[in-house]
């Protein structure tokens, strides 16, 4: 993204975060955090479409995904759209009569769909659909995880603080911190004077109140996407 923190854009241009985590055990483990202007819009699309495309493709390789007919409601453009990628025998085949794959691939479209229509409210909404569906589909004895988080900067920035509070804190409860946890504790240690400065402004009901102050955050996230772009790397 090319914002620069130390002179971050007007609040008023409503900055939009995104945070993606996934931990399929034996498989991958990541995170992925940006943040865009209105302008960069469209970079947000093709990111969220990339990083969807990756997931589900991921996902339906590595486990079998059994939920015939989750509960998303869709409308009448989207059902063209989640047929048009059924194979020809089946586009008449009612929803909960096709193969469990084949109701993830429409639905995949369906996401795909809504991410391409440069909505906001729309991009939402196939979030919302893209965690619910994995969410349903996952087996809770392995714990694996995949989801994404996108949101204003009042709604990020407190979520984000403490998370990295509670990484750190993580570190001196033997047993409390798994190893992604503790990566990122580790990591952000020596931040926790500036966390806990930034900490208060953050949950404040004003908050972001000004262009300073959404411009620490910044300067933390960036921080953060650094040190996850070089564990991937790695």
């Amino acid at each position: 993204m090319a914002t620069n923190a130390e002179h971050p854009p007007s609040i008023a241009t409503e900055l939009i975060f995104v945070y993606a985590y996934h931990n399929l055990p034996g498989i991958s483990e990541a995170a992925w955090i940006d943040y865009y202007a209105p302008p960069e819009f469209n970079g947000l699309c093709d990111d969220l479409k990339t990083h969807i495309e990756w997931q589900l493709d991921l996902f339906s390789e590595s486990y079998d995904y059994s939920e015939d007919n989750p509960e998303c409601s869709i409308s009448d453009d989207e059902k063209a759209a989640f047929r048009s990628v059924q194979d020809a025998e089946d586009c008449g085949t009612a929803v909960e009569d096709l193969n469990p794959l084949d109701v993830l691939r429409g639905f995949r479209a369906v996401m795909l769909l809504r991410v391409a229509s440069g909505d906001l409210a729309n991009i939402r909404s196939a979030v919302k659909m893209f965690n619910y569906i994995i969410a349903c589909a996952f087996d809770a004895a392995d714990n694996p995880q995949s989801y994404i988080r996108i949101e204003t900067a009042a709604q990020f920035g407190p979520w984000f603080i403490d998370r990295l509070f509670k990484s750190i804190q993580g570190l001196q409860q033997t047993g409390r911190c798994d190893p992604y946890g503790k990566f990122i504790g580790e990591k952000f240690e020596t931040l926790e004077p500036a966390l806990s400065l930034l900490r208060p402004l953050v949950h404040d009901e004003e908050w972001p109140r000004n262009d300073l102050a959404l411009g620490r955050l910044l300067l933390i996230v960036d921080c953060f996407k650094r040190v996850v772009e070089e564990e991937g790397q790695s």
